[in-house]
């Protein structure tokens, strides 16, 4: 993939963050409505090119849920 010098590194932010909630959301659709290939190639194209980001993303995740677990005992 060329280099786009008009991309910032917030732009790389964005889009990195877009992959991952897009992933979420389409993993969480039913099982005969989830494009699995689709969300192979997201997932590859996350770590591939943001690999930080996607570390990022998954860690803000699991943070989340730990917090939430927490209010809900």
């Amino acid at each position: 993939m060329p280099d786009h010098p008009e991309v910032t590194g917030r732009d790389d932010f964005l889009i990195a963050q877009a992959l991952h909630e897009a992933i979420k959301a389409l993993a969480a659709l039913p099982e005969e409505h989830r494009p699995g290939p689709t969300i192979a190639d997201m997932r590859r194209l996350l770590l591939e090119r943001y690999p930080g980001a996607a570390e990022h993303f998954a860690a803000h995740d699991e943070l989340r849920a730990g917090l939430i677990g927490r209010r809900e005992r």
